[in-house]
């Protein structure tokens, strides 16, 4: 066996793999070619990149206005490749150079789609990839029915494509900048075409790659699924129509006044589905209520699924962390969710996930208010939204220092790639020995 080969494990080159692709991206988007005035800074670039390679959607700059076709060409590249997943890429390469993958071939393509057999890994990726590119072109499809006509065939399907992308991808990035600088949809807020597709492509894309294969194997048999899928699909319905009913409540005075019952349905779906990790917008943050902004925090920490292209703590990580409390409060000490028991490692992992987001936002928080002049709502915002991968703002992005920046690149970069990730790049592959310490106990609460 060449050990050589294994030095790296599977979430250490998650690690580098995202690494160097921003790099790359970064280098681009220095040239002048990629930029209609002027080169920018190294720092910018980097951000830049980050933003779209961790699929955040954070922009310095407006992305129309600011970065020439190659420029968006390469912004585009980098949230593809980004939102599929670095390790899908790279074992794409190992099935095409090699042929049939071999034993850690497979173990490194069972790691990268999130699959929990080694049999069904390489068929998933093909899967992952082929969906990716049927539904983004569906996608860009109906886009460029709405699109075309209004830009012209060649900018229209242009347009298409990138926000299809953009939206399946969640990213939220997109070039409405050609109407007005950082107005993201907000054109479209009332345009039933666009906003549908944009949602739909961004809860497939937020589903997960496991997700769609347990649905495409069993067809529309709920019972049939994993447990992970029924998690997944009834705690996703829920986040969509609870959201989207308190949203009509918060800005049926506000924001909604003016539109009509269809029109005030949908802004709240979109409103409902965007914080996802999209960051797509179809109103200024700033018009919205305080209640808004606070929901669409909470909505953006929550986040996507598991294996998805969205960011957050995860849906599956919120429910076994409610269900875990609901057994505590209740005296029990197995994790139950329906008929099923969980192990209790996944409460443990759940809990690191959280308690570490949350010390992140506080950490990111503290330097970003001593470095920049800006409130606590709007910074503590703009990190929540970072670390999350959404990339929603109160319009400060633009106008952050250099700190700023630093720390907002470090919360995209571990915000893609994931607590667990990194948690596991850093343990040691040496087997600790199994020594059980004295039983003791401490007083909580």
């Amino acid at each position: 066996m060449n050990k050589r080969a294994h030095i790296l494990s599977d979430w250490q080159k998650v690690l580098l793999g995202y690494v160097a692709l921003i790099l790359f991206g970064s280098i681009l988007l220095v040239l002048p070619v990629s930029t209609r005035q002027g080169v920018i800074s190294y720092l910018d670039a980097l951000f830049t990149s980050a933003s779209a390679a961790c699929v955040t959607g954070f922009a310095l700059f407006d992305t129309y206005s600011h970065f020439t076709l190659f420029g968006q060409i390469v912004i585009l590249f980098l949230i593809q490749v980004g939102g599929i997943g670095i390790m899908t890429i790279l074992t794409l390469f190992i099935v095409a150079m090699k042929g049939k993958p071999g034993f850690y071939d497979n173990l490194t393509i069972m790691h990268a789609s999130g699959g929990s057999r080694l049999s069904d890994s390489a068929r998933l990726i093909y899967r992952i990839v082929a969906g990716t590119l049927i539904f983004e072109a569906l996608g860009a499809a109906l886009l460029a029915i709405r699109f075309c006509p209004q830009y012209g065939v060649g900018r229209g399907l242009w347009f298409a494509i990138f926000h299809s992308v953009s939206a399946f991808c969640n990213a939220g990035m997109d070039l409405m900048g050609v109407n007005s600088p950082f107005s993201s949809l907000s054109a479209y807020s009332n345009d039933p075409l666009v906003l549908i597709t944009v949602s739909v492509l961004v809860l497939i894309g937020g589903l997960g790659f496991v997700v769609w294969n347990d649905v495409l194997a069993k067809g529309f048999r709920f019972r049939k699924y994993q447990t992970h899928t029924q998690i997944v699909l009834c705690a996703t319905l829920i986040f969509i129509l609870a959201p989207a009913l308190l949203f009509y409540l918060f800005e049926r005075n506000n924001a909604f006044s003016g539109l009509n019952a269809g029109q005030k349905l949908l802004s709240s779906l979109f409103l409902s589905v965007s914080p996802r990790t999209a960051g797509f917008s179809i109103y200024s943050m700033r018009e919205l209520s305080d209640s808004t902004t606070a929901l669409t925090m909470s909505l953006m920490f929550i986040g996507g699924n598991t294996g998805s292209a969205a960011g957050g703590i995860k849906i599956t990580t919120f429910v076994i962390i409610i269900f875990g409390t609901f057994a505590a409060y209740r005296g029990r000490k197995d994790l139950q969710i329906g008929r099923k028991r969980m192990p209790m490692i996944l409460l443990l992992q759940s809990v690191c996930i959280f308690a570490t987001y949350l010390i992140s936002v506080a950490i990111a928080t503290i330097i970003v208010l001593a470095a920049e002049p800006f409130s606590f709502a709007e910074v503590s915002f703009e990190v929540v939204a970072a670390l999350s991968t959404t990339g929603l703002s109160l319009g400060i992005t633009p106008h952050i220092g250099t700190v700023a920046k630093i720390v907002f690149i470090v919360l995209m970069f571990l915000g893609k790639v994931g607590v667990m990730t990194l948690l596991y790049s850093m343990a040691s592959h040496k087997k600790n020995p199994d020594i059980r310490r004295p039983l003791d106990s401490i007083q909580i609460g």
